[in-house]
């Protein structure tokens, strides 16, 4: 039989801050994809795209935020914006007990629309979405810091399972 791995269940609570001052809750946030580029590689038995360890696709994240309010044009002002999301979502063990989890990202991230379009509609929440570049990206869970990635300094780290490994290192010692 197959070990046990602890399973990840719902989102109970989200908070927002901007510059470590609280601009949101319970928000919905997209966390960016980070993808490498690929290049096509022949003569492996035709074409195979290989990904490139030091270059990344634009890594986008957007904040959908309800209601329009004091904070929208702080989350959408031009200029550099330095993000922490903070969540708690629940952990069940093989026993059955659930426990909150704390997980955070910090984000250093640049504005892409400086007031996104919302709907007015009597009746109904205003919603609307902030879309933003992300630079520098660090993912905590449960106080350890599981993925890194700093598009300006060239740093990739990824957890193995048991450490934080390193990948750009290989490539920048070659430079």
């Amino acid at each position: 039989m197959a070990g046990f791995i602890n399973k990840t269940s719902v989102i109970e609570a989200a908070t927002i801050y901007l510059g470590g001052k609280l601009v949101g809750n319970d928000y919905k946030v997209s966390l960016p994809d980070v993808v490498p580029v690929t290049a096509d590689v022949g003569g492996l038995m035709g074409n195979m795209n290989i990904p490139l360890l030091n270059t990344l696709e634009s890594m986008e994240m957007t904040i959908t935020k309800i209601g329009i309010d004091k904070y929208a044009p702080r989350l959408c002002s031009p200029g550099k914006k330095d993000l922490m999301i903070k969540w708690v979502q629940d952990e069940i063990d093989k026993t059955g007990d659930v426990k909150p989890v704390g997980c955070k990202i910090l984000v250093g991230c640049l504005s892409k629309a400086y007031m996104p379009a919302a709907d007015l509609e009597v009746g109904s929440a205003t919603e609307f979405d902030c879309p933003y570049e992300v630079f520098n990206y660090k993912l905590y869970v449960g106080g350890t810091l599981v993925f890194h990635v700093n598009r300006m300094t060239g740093v990739l780290k990824a957890w193995n399972g048991k450490k934080l490994v390193d990948h750009s290192a290989k490539f920048s010692k070659l430079l």
